[in-house]
């Protein structure tokens, strides 16, 4: 399965009235697993006075028996609104994997447009015939720039310099489905942020999350 998209900001919200008025358009993001109560961006542009933007992607999935892969792209284009300094572009990718130990393989659903959880061939049950459900492991890499000749470390970022910083993550799980309507989910990330500061000191985290998460379909 291959599937795209595009989206196109043709106006920027104004952030005084008047014409003329400076526009504030902003990327960030959180790690993917959010454990900060105080939902920290750790990559973030600030504000960016700009006109217009313009984002595409691609993206692809396929399985093959029991093994399933899914990859993407995205770009994002900025146009500043005065037109003096360079316009800005951002981009991110991912790849994931995953493989169904017990050997079912992950339906496809037309009406979604995405590939749906393994249905176990032994549900879990203690009875005649006993089952173990379905057990999946799965790997994922990250990566989004929020980068714009960003300098060197030590430097001092120039005015067309954007330093949102670089997020790359690494997500191990291991998931069990004892039958169709219950999942329970195990992952390990680990989260590396590299980032500088407007004076050119470094600003980058390193972070390790893990999570067990039970999710109930009706």
């Amino acid at each position: 399965a291959v599937g795209a998209d595009l989206t196109y900001v043709f106006k920027i919200a104004d952030t005084a009235a008047g014409p003329g008025s400076p526009t504030a358009f902003r990327l960030r993001e959180r790690p993917e697993l959010n454990v900060d109560s105080q939902n920290i961006r750790l990559i973030d542009t600030g504000t960016i006075d700009a006109k217009d933007a313009l984002e595409w992607g691609v993206e692809a999935a396929g399985n093959y028996q029991s093994v399933y892969g899914q990859g993407g792209y995205f770009n994002y284009n900025v146009s500043r609104r005065t037109g003096v300094l360079a316009d800005p572009s951002f981009n991110g990718w991912y790849l994931q994997a995953s493989w169904v130990l017990t050997g079912e393989a992950k339906p496809y659903r037309t009406e979604r447009g995405a590939y749906a959880s393994p249905k176990p061939d032994a549900p879990f049950n203690f009875g005649p015939t006993p089952g173990i459900g379905a057990w999946e492991i799965a790997a994922r890499y990250s990566d989004l720039n929020l980068n714009f000749q960003q300098g060197l470390p030590g430097t001092v970022k120039t005015a067309a310099g954007i330093r949102g910083g670089n997020q790359r993550i690494w997500t191990v799980g291991l998931n069990w489905y004892p039958n169709t309507a219950v999942r329970f989910v195990l992952d390990y990330q680990h989260t590396d942020v590299s980032r500088l500061n407007n004076a050119g000191a470094g600003i980058g985290a390193k972070l390790d999350a893990v999570s067990l998460r039970t999710q109930l379909s009706l």
